[in-house]
């Protein structure tokens, strides 16, 4: 996805803090970028397969938090 895809699908998370946490990820392998040169030039992030086996088990967190009412 592109940032601007990805910011629509969190709207109260600022801009800023979203680029911040998307440098995080690619330091930990969870996602990777792809710039392209355009025009306009323009970067999409994907997840590795890392980040595929984290978003499963945050999946599962997800789940048992509203089950229990936590959420």
């Amino acid at each position: 996805m592109r940032f601007k895809e990805i910011d629509g699908q969190f709207p109260l998370i600022a801009r800023q803090v979203l680029g911040t946490r998307l440098s995080e990820l690619r330091e930990v392998g969870a996602v990777s970028r792809e710039v392209f040169d355009g025009p306009p030039m323009f970067s999409q992030y994907s997840l590795t397969d890392l980040g595929r086996e984290i978003s499963v088990a945050a999946s599962v967190l997800e789940n048992a938090a509203r089950s229990s009412g936590e959420l």
